[in-house]
């Protein structure tokens, strides 16, 4: 006779199959935790904190661009190619 008793578990319906975990109420997906978690250590530390919202604020500005500098990138008022004369 042995001292430890064991109950076997059943095996699943069908072979190869995966055995379902049940999920808490409160409980996360596994990506969406990870990221969670994740962000959470990068607000914990002081320098990482100072570089999120350094991109932060770079976003923003790339974000507000439009607005900012409301000419063309690309617009020239020039005559390319001009050779030099008396007055440049």
């Amino acid at each position: 006779m042995s001292v430890l008793t064991t109950t076997a578990t059943p095996p699943p319906e069908v072979p190869g199959a995966a055995v379902p975990v049940p999920a808490g109420p409160g409980r996360l997906p596994g990506p969406v935790r990870f990221v969670a978690r994740a962000f959470g250590t990068l607000l914990r530390n002081g320098k990482a904190r100072i570089g999120l919202v350094v991109l932060a604020l770079m976003i923003l500005v790339a974000l507000a661009a439009p607005l900012i500098a409301r000419h063309s990138p690309t617009a020239t008022t020039f005559t390319p190619y001009l050779d030099p004369n008396g007055t440049n």
